[in-house]
């Protein structure tokens, strides 16, 4: 197996334990998760609700996606997007001085400080940037060695 498999593999094993252990903990207290997103002053409600009822499922499709072959590359874009949007926030709760609880990976994800939150989804969003450049280089290798 070739190294850059591997790395696929594990990146998408990764980044798929990530999104389905965040899924899982919003599922397991909603009400907590809904307390977070209001901590963020940014939505509110119906907007604030729909956010509570779609993320964890969005996060939860994404996180099995990965790992299926048909889905992978599309859910690898949705977890960028979805990573870059969550640092987007954490920057804009930062930068109003708000004392937030982050909100995702419920009790157990708890990180101390927005240095730690910025961190961890820095290199999250890292990771999947480095999966979607080698998905990208492996169809274009599959598309050049077919047209042979």
């Amino acid at each position: 197996m070739k190294s850059r498999t591997i790395i696929r593999w594990i990146l998408r094993l990764l980044l798929g334990i990530c999104f389905v252990w965040a899924a899982a903990s919003k599922f397991q207290d909603p009400l907590a998760f809904a307390a977070a997103v209001a901590s963020y002053e940014v939505i509110s409600g119906i907007w604030a609700r729909g956010v509570v009822l779609v993320l964890p499922w969005l996060e939860l499709w994404v996180g099995i996606g990965l790992m299926i072959p048909g889905l992978k590359r599309g859910s690898a874009w949705v977890v960028w997007f979805l990573l870059l949007g969550f640092i987007g926030l954490h920057l804009s709760a930062w930068w109003r001085g708000l004392n937030i609880e982050c909100g995702c990976f419920g009790a157990m994800g708890m990180l101390s400080g927005y240095g730690m939150l910025f961190a961890r989804n820095s290199l999250l969003l890292l990771g999947a940037t480095i999966l979607i450049f080698l998905e990208i280089i492996r169809h274009r290798e599959q598309k050049a060695g077919g047209s042979h």
